[in-house]
């Protein structure tokens, strides 16, 4: 759903490109989830409710890679577990309140993402989906006749890459 859910859908695309597409359609199922998956690989992250561990040694604070951090599930030091009350985040940095543990492994699982998608994302999804709905050989032009067709590329455009940028781990998309 475009402003305030989760990934679009069928009906959505439905929707967005004036379409009958029913949520049984193949072709719009296969095109949400394609625009989905390269969303997500040029963000480098997923960007919905999703666990992740980062492994670190040394005393910290140590940067957790992926955003925005929801909150710490659990911890590890050595393979043993630490309270996560020791533990705080500010932005994508996170370190322990009290103590440190100098040269050994620390595993720290934490949840990431956007509870609601960003509408910025959400519409860049749509875009690639709907591209994707009407070219899906990712054709760029189509001659016959004397007559040539020029096609939208089915892939990320730079606009769409500059709307991503904010989401990147990278910073850019």
């Amino acid at each position: 759903m475009i402003g305030g859910g989760g990934w679009p859908d069928n009906d959505d695309l439905s929707t967005f490109m004036g379409l009958p597409l029913s949520s049984g359609d193949q072709r719009a199922t296969w095109a949400v989830t394609a625009a989905r998956q390269a969303v997500e690989a040029v963000c480098g992250q997923p960007l919905t409710d999703t666990t992740h561990t980062a492994r670190f040694t040394g005393t910290g604070p140590w940067f957790l890679p992926r955003f925005p951090v929801i909150e710490i599930v659990s911890a590890t030091a050595a393979g043993v577990a630490v309270d996560i009350s020791l533990w705080e985040v500010d932005g994508q940095m996170v370190h322990t309140t009290v103590v440190t543990w100098p040269g050994v492994p620390v595993a720290v699982t934490y949840r990431h993402g956007y509870l609601s998608l960003p509408v910025d994302v959400a519409v860049v999804a749509m875009r690639v989906a709907s591209r994707i709905v009407r070219n899906p050989v990712a054709r760029t032009s189509f001659a016959t006749e004397g007559m040539t067709e020029t096609f939208e590329p089915a892939q990320l455009t730079p606009d769409d890459r500059a709307m991503l940028a904010p989401y990147s781990t990278a910073g850019v998309a």
